[in-house]
């Protein structure tokens, strides 16, 4: 009696270490596991937060151009043709010509910058379409990963049953 009780208590004594064994191997694979599904959820939330400051950046940046220069050149028009009706002499016409001309560089150059500057507003408005596109297509390789990492996990459990 005394000799089975020692067997049984040396039998449990084994399958006791067995469990404590798988669950010294399981605790890493868990941790794993569960790293295979946090990393991916942080990178996409990361890429989302770059992606709408990118956005909202570059929206907050470029500002509304609504100068078109025709106004000012109509207005450099009629002071040209009040002028000229006081003009008696040639060379008071040639300096009210000399004045409209002064005037009409003066519109054009201001047209000139507005372009200028909504060309510089549109390359940035691309740039950061170009960022968001990146970003994108990052969270969309970790989605893809993500499930494609949790089909193989699904598909394996059920072949395990």
């Amino acid at each position: 009696m005394a000799t089975e009780k020692k067997t049984e208590d040396g039998v449990i004594q084994e399958k006791l270490e067995a469990i404590h064994q798988t669950k010294k191997t399981k605790e890493p694979r868990d941790k794993l596991k569960i790293l295979r599904l946090v990393v991916p959820v942080a990178l996409a939330f990361i890429f989302t937060l770059m992606a709408v400051y990118a956005v909202s950046n570059t929206t907050d940046s470029i500002k509304s151009h609504n100068y078109s220069g025709s106004e000012a050149a109509t207005n450099v028009q009629e002071d040209f043709v009040l002028n000229e009706a006081g003009s008696d002499t040639v060379y008071q016409q040639q300096v009210t010509a000399q004045w409209a001309i002064k005037d009409m560089v003066k519109v054009v150059a201001d047209q000139t910058e507005a372009l200028s500057q909504m060309s510089q507003d549109l390359i940035k408005a691309q740039n950061t379409m170009l960022t968001v596109l990146g970003l994108m297509t990052g969270l969309l390789f970790i989605i893809v990963g993500l499930m494609a990492s949790l089909g193989g996990r699904l598909i394996y459990l059920a072949r395990k049953k």
